[in-house]
């Protein structure tokens, strides 16, 4: 758990400072904040996070529906050929991958793509996270951002906690 220092604040990690800062340093400007979890378990109750290739796996598994929903919203905001263009066109956001109880669930920020409305980005993510396997009817909470760096450090708590979780390697700002 994060500690706080005599003032009541956070005393942050190297990687928590890390991120913040190199987050204020580009051009991402992160307006959403969500939290996105599974209707039902994909690993039927195993769960394992003391076995490091089975806990990768399982972190695998969990990044690849951060792909596909990152996919979709690429192909609805940029274009169907995203793939193709330059890094800088892709959605922006950073996705963290944690568990609570022994059930994965994902944080993140994001920077809703220029010329579109924040509601209507908001509602196709909610959207496209439930049409993905384990996610129907899912707890999707997604909120404007009050503070980029008090959403950054948020999602970057459990960072140095355990090797197998983290960042989701589908995270791109600029």
């Amino acid at each position: 758990m994060n500690r706080k220092n005599s003032e009541g604040n956070l005393i942050l990690t190297n990687t928590q400072k890390y991120l913040a800062a190199q987050v204020a340093r580009s051009n991402f400007k992160p307006d959403l904040f969500g939290t996105l979890t599974f209707s039902s378990d994909p690993f039927n109750g195993n769960v394992n996070l003391f076995d490091k290739g089975l806990t990768e796996q399982q972190y695998d598994q969990v990044d690849k529906h951060i792909s596909m929903l990152l996919s979709r919203l690429n192909k609805q905001y940029v274009s169907n050929r995203w793939y193709k263009k330059s890094k800088t066109l892709l959605i922006q956001s950073i996705f963290s991958i944690e568990t609570h109880n022994l059930r994965y669930h994902v944080h993140f920020v994001a920077q809703t793509p220029v010329g579109y409305e924040q509601h209507d980005f908001r509602c196709d993510i909610q959207d496209y996270w439930h049409s993905l396997p384990y996610c129907y009817k899912s707890q999707v909470d997604i909120q404007p951002v009050e503070s980029i760096r008090k959403s950054v450090t948020y999602i970057s708590k459990d960072f140095e906690k355990d090797s197998g979780l983290g960042y989701s390697k589908y995270t791109n700002f600029s």
